[in-house]
């Protein structure tokens, strides 16, 4: 999967792609710390620092999960 581009894609917020998931935002953040949702970054250091999202990465890894 591609590398996100945060300079020509979307970017989604935690409770945006919680919504997306139709999933909780704890269960996001636990995904994130699994490594089972692509496109994650972090916006500062450290781990306080909030997460966000590539939306092309998440919609592409959404498709090839529908198509398993």
């Amino acid at each position: 999967m591609k590398q996100p581009d945060p300079l020509h894609d979307e970017i989604l917020t935690v409770d945006e792609v919680a919504t997306l998931l139709s999933l909780q935002p704890n269960t996001i953040y636990e995904k994130v710390e699994k490594g089972e949702l692509p496109g994650a970054f972090r916006i500062g250091d450290g781990d306080k620092a909030p997460i966000r999202f590539s939306k092309r990465a998440i919609m592409e890894w959404i498709q090839k999960e529908v198509q398993r």
